[in-house]
């Protein structure tokens, strides 16, 4: 684990609901341009739409979705990216984690439905989800 890592939560969690209404059948639904796509990279979107329609969520009824350690790197930068931008950069919050990774969890779950909707309720915009998810791809590799 790198030094910067050290007070972040062992891992990143989603509301249950949100995991099994909106997040499972994104990844199972052969209609989904994220069919068979990671749930962690699922919701990384999911938390760029909630940022985007300023949509937060907050839950405590949290399940694990993957280890923050384990987690890419470009990733984390990217969680990293949303909750400077949530809090007009005030980069103190970065420090800490737990706060860090609430953020993050909160947009991730309040973009979930919209994620969905975008996906699998409209097929007309189907193609513009799959524009944005290849595009999110190419700017990370």
């Amino acid at each position: 684990m790198k030094q910067h890592d050290t007070n972040y939560p062992q891992h990143i969690k989603v509301d249950r609901k949100i995991r099994e209404q909106y997040l499972i059948p994104l990844k199972d639904d052969e209609r989904s341009p994220f069919y068979k796509k990671e749930l962690g990279e699922i919701y990384l979107l999911c938390a760029v739409y909630g940022l985007l329609f300023e949509k937060r969520l907050e839950s405590n009824d949290l399940v694990d979705l993957r280890t923050y350690a384990k987690t890419d790197d470009k990733y984390k930068l990217i969680i990293r990216l949303i909750v400077l931008e949530s809090t007009n950069y005030e980069y103190e919050v970065l420090f800490d984690g737990t706060k860090t990774l609430k953020i993050f969890q909160d947009y991730a779950n309040g973009g979930a439905k919209i994620l969905y909707d975008k996906a699998l309720e409209h097929p007309l915009d189907k193609p513009y989800a799959e524009e944005i998810w290849q595009k999110m791809r190419a700017d990370l590799s």
